[in-house]
Parts: C-alpha cells; structure tokens; sequence
C-alpha cells in the first residue's frame, strides 16, 4: 500500500493494511508515517522518484520479504494500537481527571461574538444546569445503565461525518464509555443523515452535564463551536486531529481554507481552556504544547478491528482481482494527501510492471460533513 501523503496526524489506512497483511510505503517527508515504519520495520520510505522505484523493485522482488514486513506491521497495530492498549489509556485519564479538582466554569470574554447561528448558554443557565440532576438520556446504541455517581463523559464536535475518521473515532471512544458504564452521548452541530440518530443537538449538552461531567471537545478546522466550549459546563479534553495547512485548500476549496485558517487561530485559546489535550500522536502533542495546553497525553485513534473481520465482498473481488497487481489509496481526494505524488508515481510503476493500475478511493473537496 503506498501512502505518499506528507501531512498526516496518524494514517489509519496504513494500521488496516498491515491489519491485512500488506506492507505499506510512506514518504520520508512526514514525520508520523516515517515513525510508524521505522518502529514497526512494516514497511519502506521514499524521499524522491527513483528512491520510489527502488523500494518498490525490491518489495515485488521479494516475497519474503514482504510477508515479513506485513507480520512486523501487524503486531506493532496489536501491540501498541489495539482496543485495550488505547481503551486502557482512557480509563487511566478519566480516573486522573477524576482525582483532580473540579474548576471554576468561565464567563464568555466580553469582546465575545458568537458566529452566526451560535448562540452560547448564559452563565446563569450554565450554573443552574451544573446544580440539576442529570436527564436520563435514550439512545438507539443501547447503552449500558451508567454506574451511580459516576462522572459522564460526553463527546462534541462540529461535524459528525460518515465514515470519516473523526466521527468513527468519537464512535468508537463512545462504545468504549458504555462498555464501561459511563454514560456518553454524542453533540454536533451538523450530523450527516446517515448518523442523525446518534448524535444530539449541541445546545442540549448545556441542560444535561453537570460540573464533574467530562466533555472531550473534537477539532480539526475552524468552527464557532471552538469559541462556545470554555463557556459550557463539565471538565473540558480537546481530542486534537490537527489542522490542514490553508495553503493546500485555497485553489479546491476557498471555504476550506478559510476554516483552516480560523483553526489555526482558535488553537492557542481552545487549548488553555481545557484541562488535557489528547494528541492522536506525538506530533500532534507537540503542537498542543505549543499552544499553550497545560497537559497533554498520546492517545491514538481507536481502531474497532471487528468491522475488519467482515467476509471480503465478492462484487468488489470480482472487478479488481483477475488484473492486477493493484495499488490501493484511501484517502480524501485533496491536494495534501499528494495525489499528483501518487500519480506521477504510476508512471514508474507502469515501466516496472506493465499492467499495473493504480485504485484511488475517497471522497473529494466538495464534501461538507
């Protein structure tokens, strides 16, 4: 699997191809892919075109080779990414922020506007909100019942997507709450059709948490809702997937970039607003600790390996298996994921091996959530 992107925070495609037993190429120029090679010995890096070619020679060379770089790959996902390694740093983070005292909620700064649309909770309500007993709270998940006096640890974000990694992570740490007896829902502003029984309108989180609730907040692009969060009642976590840099969205997609730009700007105040920073990987940390967050902890993206026990579809074998060898991407189709990288790259491939296609899957641009 060849993962050209220069701007990755984790890559979960390249945890599900060496999951599958695939061995994987990423470029030199992006520190979290090169680290997860290098650890794991699951794979090459290239830094230029022949360097490229050359990998990629010595990978169809050597079927030996690769088999073991596939099965190096797969246990560093076990080992260091699996649902009890990851979950099991959660439960230690809660319990922390558990043990520490509860603060002080903050008033709106007065030179505060909220984006059009967004309207934060008074203070007044949000003091009142804190002293109330909590709703009970259906969901169509079938949750466990919450344990008594347990603090819920709810989730928020602006864009409930489907099937991107965000709102798959905020599924997964949600299974993993319940599983565990809290109770956790899930807030956005847009929710994707598909999702719309899952998640709650985010104004309605004000009049259920209480002081000691925990609220993991999920930013990747500029949004009102980043101003809104250090008025909201609850402990506060920023789950950071870091921000595209404008500079790739500005031609596709001058929203975009706008959002990206805006981001950038909420970082330094969303960050010292909340107590923990998670960093779905190291680079990620650093760039909160840059920001001012006063604590941070790595937390990888939750991986739910059971949707990948699912039987191969045979439609999708039976139009891509017969030519081949086949070289896979999975990824927005946007200008940091090095598409035209990718593609120039097919050239190389198609001199070594004539028959070679490349199969580039994912959404484009135009994608609003």
């Amino acid at each position: 699997l060849i993962q050209p992107s220069v701007m990755e925070s984790f890559s979960l495609v390249i945890m599900e191809s060496w999951l599958a037993g695939t061995p994987v190429m990423v470029h030199a120029g992006c520190a979290v892919t090169k680290e997860h090679v290098e650890r794991s010995k699951g794979g090459l890096h290239f830094g230029d075109y022949p360097r490229f070619a050359e990998g990629l020679r010595i990978l169809l060379e050597r079927p030996q080779l690769r088999e073991q770089m596939a099965q190096a790959g797969r246990e560093y996902v076990l080992q260091n990414f699996s649902w009890p390694v990851v979950t099991q740093r959660f439960v230690e983070l809660i319990n922390r922020l558990a043990a520490e005292p509860v603060p002080e909620p903050k008033e709106p700064p007065q030179d505060f506007a909220p984006p059009a649309n967004l309207e934060p909770p008074k203070a007044k309500e949000i003091r009142r909100a804190q002293d109330r007993p909590q709703a009970a709270a259906p969901s169509k998940a079938e949750p466990a019942a919450a344990k008594p006096g347990q603090p819920a640890v709810h989730q928020m974000l602006p864009d409930f997507s489907y099937g991107d990694a965000i709102g798959n992570d905020a599924l997964a740490i949600q299974k993993s709450l319940r599983s565990w007896g809290f109770a956790s829902e899930i807030f956005s502003e847009h929710v994707h059709p598909k999702l719309c029984h899952l998640a709650r309108p985010w104004q309605e989180y004000a009049s259920r948490a209480r002081a000691r609730d925990v609220l993991i907040f999920h930013f990747s692009t500029g949004h009102g809702l980043a101003e809104v969060l250090p008025t909201l009642p609850g402990r506060k976590v920023l789950r950071y997937h870091n921000i595209t840099p404008d500079h790739f969205l500005e031609e596709l997609s001058p929203d975009a970039a706008r959002r990206a730009r805006m981001g950038r700007r909420q970082l330094p105040a969303l960050a010292q607003a909340v107590e923990l920073g998670l960093g779905v990987s190291d680079y990620n940390c650093s760039e909160l600790d840059q920001a001012g967050c006063p604590a941070t902890a790595m937390v990888p993206i939750l991986l739910d390996l059971v949707q990948l026990e699912t039987d191969p579809d045979p439609v999708v074998l039976s139009r891509f298996k017969e030519r081949g060898p086949n070289v896979l991407h999975v990824g927005r189709i946007a200008p940091n994921k090095c598409i035209g990288d990718l593609i120039k790259t097919q050239y190389w491939l198609s001199k070594l091996v004539p028959g070679a296609r490349l199969l580039l899957v994912g959404g484009g641009m135009d994608m609003s959530y």
